[in-house]
């Protein structure tokens, strides 16, 4: 039965079809959980306000290490001032006289003076000091001047934050400096502790938020310490809405290894990472860019090359990279003006593009990329022709 209704018999028999696929997933996460903990060694990054937790699981123990040094938090605490502001007077940008914003405010403007009075007594560097000095008061001036004439704007809340902005930045540089210092110890010691050998099969799996996930501090740092070719090897960057467990990120774990293995037994060794990407994916990929491909074949040429010129390379190789499911190519399919057919070429002058041929409307996408190939490279022989003249 669903709700009141009886099922047919088509349902009945169907739900045979649907309890197999159910009971697989709920084994699939107990293998996920399996394989997770099962390796070692692993560092597990969780993200926090203090700089960021590692976690090394090695050998059936676990030892975590954090924080960075305090004046990372120090500044950090201070630099967000910026946004502690943003967050309570944003909403009313345009409604000023909607007086919701006040209680707030007026509580973090007695936040700034008190973090004001007490900022000579915390033992930061002189020119540490001296910028979160600067940040502070400007700060306390701004919400000074909101509380008193009742209101702000937007283009006002921009002039404040340009004034602050260089001491700001200054603080960034340490702040990431501190980091890297910090935990590249950390992952030094570790590294002479396991041997090369064993550091070799390290996996690493960094927890963050979505909004975090570019340019994160802690898989730069991993990278840097475990080489380029561990990237989306063994090192594993997991990105949710919020910030995930440490339980969460094991699971990923293991799910990740698991997929792999099962590749490799139905798809070959060569196409290990074929998990890695949607299975079906490909097919979506497949019907899609049969729906939007332009049946004028002098839009589909200039789109080819638009594509061949901003991706630098020819679309033949990033179609073929694409299927693969090498390198970030997950949002590539959407971007509008691109069309991953075969007949875009780039036009290259040493290493730098200079153009691209779009070729469409031959019988095959072979023929477009070998006509579009043949007519880059005598372009390139025009460019040095005309250079050694």
């Amino acid at each position: 039965m669903v709700g009141q209704e009886r099922l047919t018999a088509s349902q009945e028999s169907a739900k045979h079809l649907y309890d197999l696929d159910d009971t697989m997933m709920a084994d699939y996460a107990d293998t996920q959980r399996l394989v997770g903990e099962s390796q070692s060694p692993v560092i597990i990054v969780m993200f926090n306000r203090v700089g960021g937790k590692y976690i090394l699981r090695r050998k059936g123990s676990e030892v975590s290490v954090e924080p960075v040094p305090a004046l990372y938090q120090q500044m950090k605490s201070v630099s967000h001032t910026i946004v502690g502001i943003f967050e309570i007077i944003s909403p009313y940008f345009a409604s000023t006289e909607i007086d919701n914003w006040r209680t707030k405010l007026t509580e973090y403007n007695k936040m700034l003076k008190e973090a004001l009075s007490a900022l000579k007594d915390v033992g930061m560097p002189p020119d540490v000091e001296k910028r979160c000095r600067t940040i502070l008061e400007g700060g306390d001036k701004f919400t000074d001047e909101a509380l008193k004439t009742g209101t702000f704007s937007s283009e006002g809340y921009s002039k404040y934050t340009k004034s602050v902005w260089p001491a700001i930045a200054k603080n960034i540089e340490l702040a990431g400096k501190l980091q890297v210092d910090h935990f590249e110890d950390v992952l030094e010691k570790w590294r002479k502790e396991m041997g090369e050998e064993e550091w070799s099969r390290l996996y690493a799996i960094v927890g963050t938020a979505w909004a975090m996930r570019r340019e994160n501090v802690h898989f730069q740092i991993l990278a840097q310490m475990m080489g380029r070719d561990a990237v989306n090897d063994r090192l594993i960057m997991a990105e949710s809405i919020q910030d995930p467990t440490e339980d969460d990120l094991i699971m990923l774990l293991g799910r990740v290894i698991n997929d792999r293995d099962l590749a490799v037994h139905v798809f070959g060794e060569k196409l290990k990472y074929r998990m890695d990407v949607e299975l079906i994916g490909e097919a979506i990929r497949e019907e899609t860019l049969k729906r939007s491909t332009p049946h004028h074949p002098v839009t589909a040429a200039e789109r080819k090359a638009w594509t061949a010129a901003n991706y630098r390379s020819s679309t033949k190789d990033v179609l073929a990279r694409i299927k693969k499911g090498a390198g970030d190519d997950s949002e590539l399919v959407y971007t509008k003006e691109s069309l991953f057919l075969m007949g875009g070429v780039p036009i290259m002058d040493g290493e730098v593009v200079v153009g691209a041929v779009g070729v469409a409307g031959n019988p095959s996408g072979f023929l477009d990329d070998d006509v579009a190939t043949k007519a880059a490279k005598a372009f390139e022989q025009m460019l040095n022709s005309n250079k050694s003249k």
